[in-house]
């Protein structure tokens, strides 16, 4: 069995939710409503992670991605971990970002609507491993399963429990047993009967087969329909800019937004992911005894518990043999159009731009903020595209960043490995900003598996 949960007990110690050490705002740990004060309200947030049994765990055929979560309010870490807390703010509008293996979603939070007795916004946030509807073989939707928003009601959204598409027969399925009850039929029936005889079955059985399948797509279609509402509720904001209009859109697939008589239109997504990572231990601890084997299906490779089993259980449940006190965060892009710095976030953005051509230049910092570089040292990494812009259309720039997580149990960090951005100079309608994630950059390492590789280094 396998559920999400926010309940500590069931959360290994160096991954359970607690407030980043560089927070400005004071978080409050568990379900309790906390008292704040009158120029304050705040933010309720779920972050969830990954229940097993110890069986289910020791027959996990893959590794998932290091998908820990880092919030962060207007730029800043507040929170990290998985676990249930509430973030005191100030009444004015707050914009809520989630890291975690990549850019994990956001959500503008208006503190000056919240009611005097409750949340300005309650969010849940589901990581790839965690949304059930995510299947070890299904490895292509890696970066592409998570969920940051709103939940459906207080409580779990049904969209991330195993559901009928993990567990129930699909209509292929059932088709197939109405075949073989068909011919069940025509021989217990009618011995004799031949051909009419399985007719008769066939016609019989058509009314339970019909109704099966439409229970199992009506089922598959109340399991989706959290999302989808979820993510309709997510609407355009302004961001706050110098002379180029910003507004931040929704991760939503939807049509273009409108830029206005005369004016062109730029959709920028500024995605990060991760591609690999790096495990590097001093001494015999704590993966002193990890070892590769294959079980049960040839060619899948799976760690065996070895003398240390904590280790190996952080591996398969949040793909770090080591936890950090301080997780890293990559800061906010620099996005330049023409020499001047627009505001940008790791988000979908949208700008009002004058036909002609224009030049976008994005800037992103080699290494993240964290304990290894609190000041951000490193240098940048740097991509530019040459841009098109007719009148009444709408260009897309795609900026992905890849990045390799080295932690060795003290510290993490993210290094930008490559920054690429392609643009399509004429699109009608935006896809969702979820993708999967970019093909691993594998530096040599026998610890690798169809869904997640990486490297092992243990030194003294």
């Amino acid at each position: 069995m396998r559920s999400p949960t926010t309940d500590p007990q069931h959360i290994a110690e160096g991954w359970r939710l607690r407030a980043h050490p560089r927070s400005a705002h004071r978080v409050m740990p568990g379900g309790a409503d906390p008292v704040v004060g009158s120029g304050s309200t705040w933010i309720r947030l779920r972050l969830f992670a990954e229940e097993h049994t110890t069986f289910a765990l020791q027959r996990r055929p893959y590794f998932p991605f290091a998908g820990t979560p880092v919030v962060l309010i207007d730029g800043i870490p507040a929170l990290q971990g998985f676990g249930e807390a509430a973030v005191e703010v100030s009444r004015k509008r707050h914009l809520v970002e989630v890291q975690g293996g990549g850019s994990r979603g956001w959500w503008m939070v208006d503190g000056a609507a919240a009611p005097f007795d409750g949340p300005a916004a309650e969010l849940d946030f589901y990581n790839d491993v965690c949304n059930p509807r995510h299947r070890w073989f299904e490895r292509d939707v890696l970066g592409a399963a998570w969920f940051f928003g709103p939940p459906g009601s207080r409580a779990i959204p049904k969209h991330n429990y195993d559901s009928t598409k993990g567990n129930a027969p699909n209509g292929v399925g059932i088709f197939i047993a109405w075949v073989a009850l068909t011919a069940l039929g025509a021989v217990v029936f009618r011995p004799d009967g031949g051909a009419v005889a399985a007719l008769i079955a066939a016609v019989a059985l058509l009314p339970a087969v019909l109704l099966a399948i439409g229970a199992e797509r009506v089922l598959d279609w109340s399991e989706r329909r959290p999302v989808d509402r979820h993510e309709r509720l997510q609407r355009s904001v302004p961001l706050e800019s110098g002379d180029t209009p910003v507004t931040l859109l929704g991760r939503q697939a939807a049509p273009v937004p409108r830029s206005g008589p005369g004016a062109a239109g730029l959709v920028v997504d500024l995605r990060f992911e991760q591609v690999w990572q790096r495990v590097r231990v001093t001494g015999s601890k704590p993966v002193s005894r990890i070892e590769k084997r294959t079980y049960m299906f040839p060619g899948l490779e799976y760690l065996e518990p070895g003398v240390d089993d904590a280790a190996w259980h952080n591996l398969i449940r949040y793909g770090e043999p080591l936890g950090a006190v301080e997780r890293p965060w990559m800061e906010a892009p620099a996005v330049y159009v023409d020499g001047r710095r627009v505001e940008a976030r790791w988000a979908r953005i949208h700008l009002r731009l004058e036909p002609g051509g224009h030049r976008l230049r994005v800037e992103v910092p080699r290494f993240s903020r964290g304990p290894r570089r609190p000041d951000g040292a490193g240098g940048t990494v740097v991509a530019e595209s040459d841009l098109t812009m007719v009148a009444g259309e709408t260009a897309l720039a795609d900026v992905l960043a890849e990045t390799v997580l080295d932690g060795d149990g003290a510290s993490f960090e993210y290094e930008v490995v490559e920054l690429s951005s392609t643009v399509r100079n004429r699109v009608a309608r935006l896809e969702t900003y979820r993708r999967p994630r970019p093909p691993l950059r594998h530096e040599g390492s026998d610890f690798q598996s169809p869904a997640f590789s990486f490297s092992l280094e243990v030194t003294g």
